[in-house]
């Protein structure tokens, strides 16, 4: 490919990363980032990488808060039960 047809590429590949940013889809722009020519990528790689941080973040976040809920779902169904 051309320089050229690469920077068109590019362009829409950012272009649609922005958009799922923009709907909170953190995991699908960087999927979508990683798609860019790789003379491209290389500019977007310190994001890519702390939007990969963000995610791990993210997921143990959740994990937590599940754990969590779950916890206290058994408590009131003994303290009900009771």
């Amino acid at each position: 490919a051309t320089q050229a047809d690469a920077i068109g590429a590019g362009n829409d590949i950012i272009t649609n990363a922005d958009r799922r940013l923009t709907s909170g889809d953190v995991a699908g722009a960087v999927d979508v980032l990683s798609g860019l020519d790789p003379r491209l990528l290389a500019v977007f790689q310190p994001w890519i990488d702390a939007a990969r941080g963000y995610l791990r973040n993210e997921s143990a976040v959740n994990d937590m808060t599940m754990a969590v809920i779950d916890g206290l779902r058994q408590r009131m169904g003994s303290a009900d039960a009771g």
